[in-house]
């Protein structure tokens, strides 16, 4: 696999994350939760 490859990847993946992250934050806030933010922590 090309070092660029590699890097696509990464980049995807982070994307993902940054994603998923966004969609419980959004989640949280929808729920007027502000307890369940915690979760998003790690």
């Amino acid at each position: 696999m090309t070092q660029e490859l590699v890097m696509d990847a990464t980049a995807y993946d982070l994307s993902q994350q940054t994603a998923e992250i966004m969609r419980r934050y959004n989640d949280v806030f929808q729920r007027h939760d502000p307890s369940a933010l915690a979760e998003l922590g790690g």
